[in-house]
C-alpha cells in the first residue's frame, strides 16, 4: 500500500497513533502559535523550553521553574515549602538534578511533614510537581537526540532511559515526602480510565486531608535524611508508540534555540 511511515513502526510493529504521540509532544503550540494537541499526560519539557530558552523575559533567569497542571490541587503552604526545598538542594545536594513536591497517594504527615530524601528518578512516581533549573535544562538538551529517538511515547519513561544512554549516571531528585501537589483529574484520558469520576469530589477530599493535616503545614524547617545508598532506577521497558521519523524530526526541532 505504500504507506506513509511503512518502513518505520514502533519496537511492537505499531504505526503512528497521533492521540499518544501527542503526549510526548503537547504544547509544541506554545512555541510555534499553532493550537496545541489534547492529551491527559502532558510533556512539560516544552514549556521548559520556552520558559528558558524562547521567552525574553526569563532569558537570564537561572533558578527553578516547577511544573504544574490544570488538574493539580497545591497545599496552602506549597510556596514556602518549594522555596525550602530549593533552598536544602542549593545547600546540600548539588548533584540533584530535580526536585520534587508531588505524589499520587494520601497520608498523615504527622512524622514526615518537613522530611526531605533524595532518591532515583521514578517515571511513576516523580513527574508530578517537579521542577529543575536552567543547569539542569542544559545538561537535558544535550541529550535531545537520545530523548526525541527513545521509542517510547511517555516523556517521563523517556527521561528514566537518559540515566542509561546518553547521562551515563541515574537522575537524582530530592522529594518532599509529604506531598504538596496533588492530582484530581482522574477522568477519562489516555492513562486514566475512570468512568464514574467527580474533579470537585476529589479537589475536596484533598481539602479535607489538608484541613486535618494543618498543624503540619509551613514547617520551619526541611530534616534532610540520608539516603546514601539509593538504589539505582531500573531502565523501564519501552512503551512504543514512537517509531515515527516525523515525530522524532518535530521532537528535535524543538531543542533548537529560536526554532519556529
Amino acid at each position: 500500500m505504500n504507506c506513509t511511515n511503512a518502513l518505520h513502526p514502533d519496537t511492537y510493529g505499531h504505526y503512528r497513533e497521533a492521540h499518544f504521540t501527542a503526549i510526548k509532544h503537547h504544547w509544541c503550540g506554545r512555541i510555534h502559535d499553532l493550537e496545541p494537541p489534547q492529551s491527559n499526560k502532558r510533556f512539560p519539557f516544552l514549556k521548559i523550553n520556552t520558559v528558558f530558552d524562547h521567552l525574553t523575559t526569563t532569558s537570564t533567569y537561572s533558578g527553578y521553574i516547577i511544573l504544574l497542571e490544570e488538574d493539580h490541587f497545591l497545599s496552602p503552604d506549597f510556596v514556602d515549602v518549594t522555596r525550602k526545598l530549593i533552598s536544602l538542594v542549593n545547600l546540600r545536594c548539588a548533584d540533584c538534578d530535580l526536585i520534587n513536591l508531588g505524589t499520587y497517594s494520601l497520608g498523615s504527615y504527622h512524622d514526615i511533614g518537613n522530611k526531605v530524601t533524595t532518591e532515583a528518578w521514578n517515571a511513576g512516581k516523580n513527574n508530578m510537581g517537579f521542577g529543575m533549573n536552567r543547569h539542569t535544562w542544559n545538561i537535558l538538551k544535550t541529550c535531545a537526540k537520545e530523548f526525541c529517538t527513545h521509542d517510547d511515547y511517555n516523556w517521563d519513561w523517556t527521561l528514566q532511559s537518559l540515566g542509561y544512554s546518553c547521562l551515563k549516571r541515574t537522575i537524582k531528585v530530592m522529594v518532599i515526602k509529604a506531598p504538596r501537589v496533588f492530582h484530581i483529574g482522574s477522568c477519562g484520558g489516555v492513562h486514566h480510565s475512570a468512568t464514574a469520576c467527580n474533579p470537585d469530589e476529589a479537589a475536596q477530599t484533598v481539602r479535607s486531608h489538608l484541613t486535618s493535616q494543618k498543624p503540619h503545614l509551613f514547617p520551619s524547617s526541611l530534616d534532610l535524611y540520608d539516603n546514601s545508598n539509593m538504589p539505582p532506577a531500573s531502565r523501564g521497558m519501552n512503551y512504543g508508540g514512537w517509531g515515527d521519523l516525523r515525530d522524532h524530526n518535530l521532537c528535535m526541532s524543538y531543542s533548537t534555540k529560536g526554532a519556529s
